[in-house]
């Protein structure tokens, strides 16, 4: 029999429902979903229950796996946001132990709350690639909790500001004069231009620090590249 799977919004009522013109009898599952037959629909309706396509998970702090699929009422086209990374996956095929979830080609590459911006040292930026080849387009630095009026640096793809800068080590922050304010830093020509692999790190070093205790938050914008 054809069927529609169907949400249950009730509040303060029992579960299970009687009375059907199928004379089925559904009991939600945890998150309150039913595969209602196509008969009793106009009957969940008035009652309370909305059709519901998919599920999305956009407060998980995990990338999904083959096991988030059907039979936790994930669907083609669901979506997964990871908090922790920013990342965004799109369920392809959501087959009970085989779910195939396809990452979501953004432009944040990555980045780092809170960068101790009196430090000369590395701080590494939480890169969000999803594994694929990448290339950089544009860095923005903001937030900043003071006036940055000393603070210099670039930032690098080795540690111990090894490797071609992808932003020179004579960067200034001093238009960081507000936390409303943003600096998109000034990229380097070649790197700009250069597809790094997926496993690439990136680090902000300054060379100068700004004296004092100050912090802000740095974004990396750019391409990602899912073959190859």
């Amino acid at each position: 029999m054809p069927t529609l799977t169907m949400k249950d919004n009730r509040t303060g009522v029992a579960k299970q429902l009687f009375g059907m013109p199928s004379g089925t009898v559904y009991t939600p599952n945890a998150r309150g979903f039913i595969a209602a037959e196509i008969a009793d629909v106009p009957t969940l309706l008035a009652i309370g229950f909305t059709p519901h396509t998919r599920m999305d998970n956009l407060a998980a702090t995990t990338s999904p796996a083959a096991t988030d699929d059907t039979t936790d009422d994930y669907a083609v086209g669901s979506l997964w946001l990871n908090t922790t990374t920013g990342g965004l996956w799109i369920c392809k095929d959501a087959t009970a132990d085989a779910a195939v979830w396809m990452p979501v080609v953004g432009d944040l590459l990555g980045f780092k709350i809170g960068l101790d911006m009196n430090a000369t040292t590395d701080q590494a930026i939480t890169m969000v690639n999803g594994g694929h080849k990448f290339r950089v387009s544009k860095i923005t630095v903001l937030n900043a909790s003071v006036d940055l009026t000393t603070a210099a640096g670039g930032v690098y793809p080795a540690a111990s500001k090894a490797g071609t800068a992808l932003v020179a080590n004579s960067q200034a922050y001093t238009a960081l004069s507000a936390t409303n304010y943003a600096l998109d830093l000034t990229l380097v020509a070649t790197p700009a231009k250069t597809v790094y692999a997926a496993d690439q790190a990136l680090y902000l070093s300054l060379t100068t620090a700004q004296g004092a205790a100050a912090t802000a938050d740095i974004y990396v914008f750019g391409q990602r590249f899912i073959a190859g």
